[in-house]
């Protein structure tokens, strides 16, 4: 039997680690692939969060078979679950296929500083638990890659963040596929709707999101490649405010517009 691998944090309080949802789930979405922040999911809540003050296993290949599991201390006496992380997944591939899948759970982040999940990291929300589980994977035809994920984010006693509620819950639905037109060359697009339900008090809202994301990329040399992104996005249901990678309202009673669109052209040059 092949021999497993202990990673443990060095410098966690700079850079944190990746959990298992970074590990399994980010590779079938845009944002964890190609792309970036524009392509994320509503809120970027169940991507790109590094786990400060953590010890993480991860296994070896089995296979086709590998998994991993993380758990982030609190570092707060008398209130271990403050702070605190858990996380665990796995995935199976196997030629062009790969499925994956991943749990998550934060106990009140952002309660302190040097927990976890603070504000050193990037807790999005303050709340008493957060929790992030999902499925996705992908399948490549030749020079075309089609990926399908679903993530669920629940959050109970939100005090701080985009949205302040008593209980959220934002269900992803993401599709994306990406076209190598020659080694250096790709097109890639895709579509995300996002289904919600929050309650605030005695009342029960049901927002929903719609977005379309494009990107062409070009490696014009092995130091040089250029890339033009585009995004938009429309709220519907009981959705105010559009709000594409942080670019919109802070809260979901402030006004904003229901539409939003980006557009992003870059060049980049290693030295």
């Amino acid at each position: 039997m092949p021999p497993v691998r202990w990673q443990s944090a060095r410098h966690v309080a700079r850079h944190g680690q990746l959990r298992s949802t970074d590990d399994y789930l980010a590779p079938a979405t845009a944002n964890g692939t190609y792309s970036g922040g524009y392509l994320s999911h509503m809120f970027d809540s169940d991507n790109n969060l590094r786990v400060d003050s953590s010890v993480k296993f991860k296994s070896v290949n089995y296979g086709g078979f590998s998994m991993s599991a993380l758990y982030g201390f609190s570092n707060q006496a008398g209130a271990t679950n403050k702070s605190e992380a858990r996380s665990v997944g796995a995935r199976y591939k196997n030629g062009p296929v790969s499925v994956g899948a991943a749990y998550e759970q934060f106990n009140i982040p952002d309660a302190n500083t040097d927990g976890a999940v603070s504000s050193t990291a990037d807790a999005l929300f303050v709340a008493g638990r957060q929790r992030i589980f999902g499925v996705g994977g992908t399948y490549a035809i030749g020079p075309l890659k089609v990926g399908l994920e679903w993530t669920r984010m629940v959050i109970d006693g939100v005090t701080s963040g985009p949205i302040v509620a008593n209980y959220l819950r934002r269900d992803n639905y993401e599709i994306n596929a990406r076209y190598d037109i020659k080694p250096a060359l790709f097109l890639a697009g895709g579509y995300t709707f996002t289904d919600g339900r929050q309650t605030t008090g005695s009342a029960t809202t049901d927002p929903k999101w719609h977005q379309v994301n494009l990107m062409l990329y070009d490696a014009l040399s092995k130091r040089t490649d250029v890339f033009l992104l585009g995004a938009f996005q429309k709220a519907a249901g009981d959705a105010t405010f559009a709000y594409i990678y942080g670019n919109g309202s802070t809260s979901i009673q402030s006004p904003g517009s229901a539409k939003q669109a980006v557009a992003r052209i870059g060049i980049r040059h290693k030295f």
